[in-house]
């Protein structure tokens, strides 16, 4: 589930105020928006695995902190789809939601792949990617589920930063 900012307009029980009483036409004024751009090989058949890796970029429109980093992930999952393709793609809500698990629909025709990833938890669509690459069979589809991690530059500042308060608070003792 995707968190809206803590605002008068998240707490506004008219939920069609937020995007200005106009849910078809216009979209989140925080922008809460992730691209992806990187590569990714199946082999489901009928059962197997994909995996993908590739560059996260959270560009910080409206009240969201911009963020680029890496990530991987890896699923299992069932179908016809033996393909490899470099691919780029949405997710919406912030970092949070690339991060972990989610349920993916694999399309292949020829060179072209779509994947569509799904919340497990309560079938929201939150993005996709589109594709290009070789592929063992001129269609294809998979259902797969799929762990994501990542690891941002901000992940890293903060790391070092604990460090090093960490380090200053008890330093090593030489006697």
């Amino acid at each position: 589930m995707i968190e809206v900012p803590d605002t008068a307009e998240a707490r506004d029980v008219n939920f069609y105020r937020y995007v200005g009483n106009n849910p078809i036409n216009s979209t989140d004024p925080y922008g809460l928006l992730n691209f992806l751009l990187g590569g990714g090989v199946s082999a489901v058949l009928p059962i197997g695995g994909e995996a993908s890796g590739g560059i996260v970029i959270n560009p910080g429109i409206g009240n969201d902190r911009a963020d680029i980093g890496l990530f991987g992930s890896a699923g299992l999952g069932a179908g016809l789809n033996v393909s490899a393709d470099l691919f780029a793609g949405i997710i919406k809500g912030d970092l949070s939601n690339v991060r972990g698990e989610t349920a993916n629909i694999n399309l292949v025709l020829g060179p072209i792949s779509l994947s569509l990833f799904t919340d497990p938890k309560n079938g929201e669509l939150i993005g996709g990617t589109v594709g290009y690459g070789p592929s063992a069979t001129p269609v294809g589809a998979s259902g797969t589920i799929s762990i994501t991690g990542i690891l941002t530059l901000r992940d890293l500042i903060d790391y070092i930063r604990k460090f090093n308060r960490n380090d200053q608070l008890s330093p090593i003792e030489c006697h």
